[in-house]
């Protein structure tokens, strides 16, 4: 019941609000049974993952809440506890017991875990600097395993060519997040450029990406992973927007410069496009400082069609300013999660607005009353078919507005060293926190050494 207090609360910032938003009331008529009534048929009721409704300990946090949040609005003061980090404690199979920030955290198992005791006594997650330093510790035989996020996937792709010559571990590859540009709508964001509103123009410079080419740079080769569609392939859904993308806009650098040309710009003699008045078809492309690579690749493909760029990669220390990231300008090549996840990045309930202290996903301001009814019966309808077609009108009209661009999808890489248990069950099953299993770590107490 305090989740369900905190979740729908606006000025708690949650990955995923959408379900709480469609809990009407709940109740716990016993101390065994949680009751949730929903305003709306809800496809993933009886699914929930960890992202959509995170159980918090009332016993540890609600004293505070209720002061710091409910009573003093101090949103800020009451994530930074030491719950968070150093004293956090919860109901999974380890505990725990030392937390080192940027270094590492040590767990210890949990005797009486209601699964059963964990395989193994202590688990030591550290974290290093760079992916060639974690590939580095991984060949030389000191890390037992990593889950999504421990390598990318080129890293990951060298440490497969060792160990299938060597027998030294397994890597696999999940699907993860989908990579996009996201466009700026909002005229009252400082230095709002408007050039981008057009249409035409997103279109057109869609049609100047080579999403088959980025994505082989960015992945290390990985195939499959240039997003021609709304969603992975390995979705259940996906064979209702298959390719869609890359049969609406197929990469055709001829076709974006007249889409360009179109919309009313011309090459000048400095080789930019420019319209009537002369000026240059320029504006910001923002990223964080890991998808640099990407930012360079994108803008190197839109500066051959005449667009004139300017590059800003977010400083670390803003990486977490929900205020400024809303604020982009132009452009953001950003994620939102996998799957159907990303219908959270363009719904009107997740524009981040002074009210909700910025902490919606919705970072472009988009807004389109069509799509919003169409995510809702995509989320009531509660056969897969249903959900397929909607699915498909949603991805028409994504490709008819261009709110936002589709690059690529990230693959997930996991490993374990040889003589380590883990990641053998059903694999693509756990492979975000918003499916119906959980995280690849759903199971860490059968994790083990082969003896």
């Amino acid at each position: 019941m305090f989740t369900y207090r905190v979740a729908k609360n606006p000025l708690v910032p949650i990955i995923d609000s959408g379900p709480t938003k469609l809990m009407e009331s709940a109740s716990a008529p016993d101390e065994l049974t949680f009751v949730v009534n929903w305003s709306q048929p809800y496809y993933m009721a009886d699914a929930l993952g960890l992202r959509g409704f995170w159980p918090l300990p009332a016993h540890i946090l609600e004293t505070d809440y209720a002061s710091m949040i409910e009573e003093q609005k101090d949103t800020v003061g009451w994530l930074n506890k030491s719950y968070w980090t150093s004293e956090y404690v919860h109901v999974g199979p380890f505990k725990l017991v030392e937390f080192t920030p940027q270094v590492e955290a040590v767990f210890e198992a949990v005797d009486d875990y209601f699964l059963g005791r964990p395989k193994v006594d202590r688990i030591v997650v550290r974290q290093f600097t760079d992916n060639n330093t974690t590939l580095a510790n991984a060949l030389a035989g000191g890390i037992d395993l990593a889950t999504e996020g421990g390598l990318n996937a080129d890293r990951g792709l060298e440490l497969k060519r060792h160990w299938d010559v060597d027998g030294g571990g397994a890597v696999q590859f999940g699907s993860g997040n989908t990579w996009f540009v996201s466009i700026q709508f909002d005229a009252g964001v400082p230095n709002f450029q408007p050039i981008i509103l057009d249409t035409r123009v997103r279109q057109a410079l869609y049609m100047g990406i080579d999403r088959e080419l980025l994505a082989e740079s960015v992945t290390g080769g990985v195939p499959g992973n240039a997003a021609f569609a709304l969603l992975p392939p390995d979705d259940p859904l996906y064979r209702y927007v298959k390719d869609g993308w890359k049969e609406r806009y197929p990469y055709d650098v001829s076709k974006a410069i007249a889409g360009l040309e179109a919309a009313g710009g011309r090459k000048g003699a400095d080789g930019y496009l420019v319209n009537g008045a002369g000026e240059h078809l320029k504006f910001e492309l923002r990223t964080t400082g890991d998808q640099d690579r990407k930012q360079s690749i994108v803008g190197d493909m839109w500066k051959q069609l005449g667009a004139d760029l300017d590059y800003l990669i977010v400083p670390a220390a803003r990486a977490r300013d929900v205020e400024y990231r809303q604020s982009f300008p132009g452009g953001e090549i950003t994620a939102r999660g996998s799957h159907d996840s990303t219908l959270t990045r363009l719904e009107l309930s997740e524009q981040p607005t002074p009210s909700n202290r910025y902490s919606g996903n919705n970072r472009g301001h988009w807004y389109n009353e069509r799509y919003e009814a169409l995510v809702t019966q995509y989320r009531t309808s509660l056969r897969e078919e249903g959900r397929g077609q909607v699915i498909s009108q949603i991805q028409d009209l994504l490709m008819d507005e261009m709110p936002l661009l589709l690059l690529n999808y990230e693959p997930h890489v996991v490993f374990a060293r040889k003589g380590v248990v883990a990641f053998q069950d059903d694999f693509m099953g756990g492979s975000d926190a918003g499916r119906l299993y959980g995280t690849y770590s759903r199971n860490a107490h059968e994790w083990d050494i082969a003896s």
